[in-house]
């Protein structure tokens, strides 16, 4: 157990500096997302400002199906795991992964910033309730999906002794990423909803 725990630590050490990079590009992308609505004129900011009120306003009505949520979030979500997983394959996985999570971030932040600049506790709720949950589990995978991808494309640099074994261990660690990704997925499509309406029943 000693030895799997140093081993664990040394690993963490080496891929300090990689896995710092992929954090600030996600965390970049998410301040741009937030700042997004400053810039915009004031015409298109107010139009998208009642399209998200009233989006809100029709949620205690909605008939959102769990499957049909839960499957668009998967194949989405999926998707781009397996990029960056497939980018990871190539000398450019480094930056396609780190522009992915930069987006990852920019698409977030986008969401939140009107969620949050919404007139009533709302906003706040919507934020928490069906982003917060699924997101506590996807922005952790896609960090770790980049940080995968980015570290195999630069050992194609190094080596390629072994490679079919590297290939295999990718493959395996990508897999389970797929798996958990699925969960999320269930938390979106499933869990989300039904919070969603316990609250609109609350209130």
């Amino acid at each position: 157990m000693a030895v799997i725990y140093q081993a664990g630590l040394q690993r963490l050490k080496r891929g300090g500096p990689l896995l710092t990079g992929m954090l600030f590009a996600l965390f970049l992308g998410l301040a741009v997302g937030l700042a997004a609505p400053q810039r915009m004129d004031a015409e298109t900011l107010a139009h998208t400002r009642a399209a998200i009120g009233s989006y809100i306003q029709a949620l205690p009505e909605a008939d959102i199906s769990p499957h049909a949520e839960c499957g668009r979030a998967l194949l989405l979500n999926g998707a781009l795991i397996v990029f960056i997983g497939l980018s990871g394959l190539s000398l450019l996985g480094l930056p396609l992964s780190a522009a992915i999570l930069f987006a990852k971030g920019l698409s977030l932040g986008y969401a939140m910033s009107f969620l949050l600049d919404y007139q009533d506790i709302s906003g706040f709720v919507v934020i928490f309730l069906s982003l917060l949950p699924p997101n506590l589990l996807l922005i952790p995978l896609f960090v770790l999906s980049a940080s995968l991808a980015a570290t195999f494309s630069l050992s194609l640099f190094r080596t390629q002794a072994e490679l079919g074994q590297r290939l295999r261990i990718y493959g395996l660690r990508f897999t389970a990423v797929l798996a958990l990704t699925a969960l999320a997925a269930f938390v979106q499509g499933y869990i989300c909803p039904l919070l969603l309406t316990l609250f609109f029943v609350v209130i």
